[in-house]
């Protein structure tokens, strides 16, 4: 296994070679989909619930999860007090074989509409399909594999995409202890009017999750995560869940952040209620003048 990590830890530097990058695209890819994370402020990275949203990020963490089988759709209503709202649909499933467990996901999201000098009225839209695979290695660690393909329109007709993916390494070495790292949204460079380059927000990222059983009804899930850029920038999220017989949550959490991060700082609170394998959940932004009031709902089913 050691080997294993050493030639991870080589790929990753080796990527550090594109940064500097002045000009990123497909930032989408970077939204929390997933209303539980998004409630955390996006510091959950490392927790083993929410397998169907593994198809986004970080799948290592896919075969080990809790839900055998899952299906999940969420939606978001992203940004509206920035003056440039969104609204975001999004739709995940996972299955979990034992040794191995495989995602996937497609996100679709709708800009707020503007007036173009030549194309009238236009609504640029943002598509992403996104798929996730793990492999159990041992008890205690498991390495896992996104790829997606992220497309936009800019006006009607024109539309640009890329290819991307993630390499991530879970470890889980102590009962309730989760241990996440990993290098995302590695892939191709957009080029615009054959004379701008547009790379994808490459960046490494880890975090850590414990579940602490309070008694056999209660519990207390402590997250921290983080992210570096290679453009420079960097995040870090700290977050809180309290579960009552891992049927009704309640979770909050705080993001740090650079001045030119994808995910700006923000605050975030969130509930959710898990009875007959059947997951409602629910988050709220705040703290942020780009995020502030941001709404995701979302409907999960185990089985």
């Amino acid at each position: 296994m050691k080997k294993q990590v050493l030639v991870f830890l080589l790929f990753a530097a080796s990527l550090v070679g594109v940064s500097a990058q002045e000009y990123t695209v497909f930032n989408y890819t970077r939204i929390d989909r997933d209303p539980a994370l998004s409630a955390t402020a996006g510091a959950a990275l490392a927790s083993p619930r929410g397998a169907s949203w593994r198809a986004l990020h970080g799948a290592a963490v896919l075969v080990r999860g809790e839900a055998g089988r899952e299906v999940a759709a969420s939606y978001q209503n992203w940004g509206p007090s920035s003056g440039s709202p969104e609204t975001h649909i999004a739709l995940a499933g996972a299955a979990n074989f034992g040794q191995f467990a495989i995602s996937a996901a497609y996100a679709h999201q709708i800009h707020a509409t503007y007036q173009h000098p030549t194309q009238g009225s236009v609504t640029p839209q943002d598509q992403l399909v996104s798929l996730g695979a793990a492999l159990a290695i041992g008890d205690w660690f498991s390495i896992g594999l996104n790829g997606r393909f992220s497309q936009y329109m800019t006006v009607p007709g024109t539309t640009y995409g890329a290819l991307s993916g993630d390499v991530s390494l879970y470890f889980t070495p102590v009962s309730g202890l989760g241990i996440i790292a990993g290098v995302s949204t590695f892939g191709s460079d957009m080029i615009y009017n054959q004379e701008v380059r547009y790379h994808q927000p490459v960046h490494l990222f880890a975090g850590v999750s414990y579940d602490w059983a309070i008694s056999e009804d209660h519990l207390l899930a402590v997250h921290a995560a983080g992210e570096y850029y290679f453009a420079g920038h960097h995040g870090l999220a700290a977050g809180l869940e309290y579960s009552f017989r891992k049927m009704f949550w309640l979770r909050g959490g705080y993001r740090f952040a650079s001045q030119e991060c994808i995910i700006p700082a923000h605050a975030s609170a969130g509930l959710g209620v898990n009875l007959w394998g059947l997951r409602l959940e629910l988050s709220y932004l705040f703290g942020s003048e780009q995020l502030s009031n941001t709404l995701t709902l979302g409907l999960a089913y185990s089985f």
